[in-house]
């Protein structure tokens, strides 16, 4: 059995093992990826390791592999689909509710150039060019089959959820000086987002989930809602209006089902991604999608359905503003991971931030003048909020 012997034999083997992914797929997700990662890492000597390199482990996530002989061997036993059987069961799987965790797992892949926050990989082309012109040699798997049996793995502990957020004074500080550049950028800032709000009316002027022809509908009720449903490798729009010319009547009851503000919020968000799946997948059987086509739904398209549902109760979400807002800010928010669901946290820190918003009377009457017609009750001005600190007050 061929081992590689350093980190620097194993990135070139991650990035020989994302390239041979990228060429069986039009869109890269994450989970995918990382199996490739812990596929190259599982085979590093490590006995040959110097001290330096060692501590390096952490970067690849797979320190329980690593540190435990047993089950290094027993996954070098594996044939390949075994081992990436074995990977997403004994180490993706556990860490499902920890994205931020995964995606710090390919900080030293350089190959990779971002990870979106609905899971979709770039790569730099530059990098992949020159590691698409080395040679490579292929590793020798064993001939083991994966029964399933792991090793024991210390229950982890039931996080304890947040119920519940109330600000102190000390966020509102935090953030006090970039509600004060906010309102001096008004005018520049607000003629490059208005689109949102025009977004949410040209949805109320159109949407009809009784239309029909529901594709169509759905196509003119949102065609002004531009790069929230849609971008690089993300087309969620796109999707869901194929699998309502497929499966209308699924579709419909999918949408139907999310919008009913009765139900618990996590439960109607987890349903709508387990109902899309089953449409596309049910399709796909069919011969009506490609075997390797995703749905695209995800936290941030849900956000995205219910604001231009209901704009006065929901808000815009995108993983990446909110932690990003919340270090450039230093206000003491919470990890998302700490609620029932990411959505249910965002939703009632976005609460409080509007309360902290309405207070400023400059602030709310630029945004009065400018929408007076708004239809959100300063839910859109909240998120409008965040992202100008994420992206705007960057670039001033």
């Amino acid at each position: 059995m061929k081992l590689e012997r350093s980190f620097l034999d194993i990135k070139k083997r991650i990035a020989h093992n994302i390239i041979a992914l990228s060429k069986t797929t039009d869109v890269l997700f994450l989970d995918d990826v990382l199996l490739r990662v812990g596929e190259a890492v599982v085979y590093l000597d490590t006995e040959r390791l110097s001290a330096d390199e060692w501590k390096q482990k952490h970067v690849f996530g797979l320190r329980c592999i690593l540190n435990n002989k047993r089950t290094r061997d027993r996954f070098r036993n594996y044939t390949r689909e075994a081992l990436l059987e074995a990977l997403r069961k004994e180490w993706l799987d556990p860490l499902s509710d920890d994205e931020e965790l995964k995606r710090l797992f390919l900080v030293d892949v350089k190959l990779v150039e971002d990870v979106n926050e609905d899971g979709v990989v770039s790569l730099n082309t530059k990098l992949y060019e020159l590691y698409d012109g080395i040679p490579s040699v292929d590793l020798q798997f064993g001939i083991m089959s994966y029964t399933g049996e792991s090793t024991k793995r210390t229950p982890r502990a039931k996080k304890t959820v947040i119920t519940s957020v109330k600000f102190n004074t000390d966020v509102e500080a935090a953030i006090s000086p970039f509600i004060t550049a906010y309102c001096e950028d008004w005018d520049k800032v607000s003629k490059l987002e208005e689109y949102k709000w025009k977004a949410v009316q040209v949805f109320e002027d159109n949407f009809d989930l009784a239309a029909s022809d529901l594709p169509s509908n759905l196509k003119a009720a949102m065609s002004a809602t531009a790069n929230l449903l849609v971008g690089s490798f993300y087309f969620p729009l796109s999707m869901l209006v194929q699998m309502a010319q497929h499966s209308p009547d699924e579709t419909r009851m999918a949408l139907r089902h999310l919008f009913d503000e009765k139900e618990n919020l996590s439960s109607r968000c987890e349903k709508f991604l387990n109902d899309t799946e089953a449409i596309l997948e049910a399709n796909k059987a069919i011969g009506k999608f490609k075997s390797n086509d995703k749905s695209m739904q995800s936290v941030r398209s849900i956000s995205v359905y219910l604001s231009l549902r209901y704009p006065s109760k929901h808000y815009l979400y995108k993983q990446s503003v909110y932690y990003d807002f919340r270090a450039i800010t230093g206000a003491d928010l919470p990890s998302l991971n700490q609620f029932e669901s990411v959505l249910v946290g965002y939703e009632m820190v976005c609460d409080e931030l509007r309360e902290i918003l309405l207070k400023n009377e400059r602030l709310v009457a630029l945004h009065d003048k400018t929408f007076p017609n708004d239809k959100s009750n300063y839910h859109l001005l909240t998120q409008d909020f965040l992202f100008y600190c994420t992206f705007h007050y960057q670039n001033r």
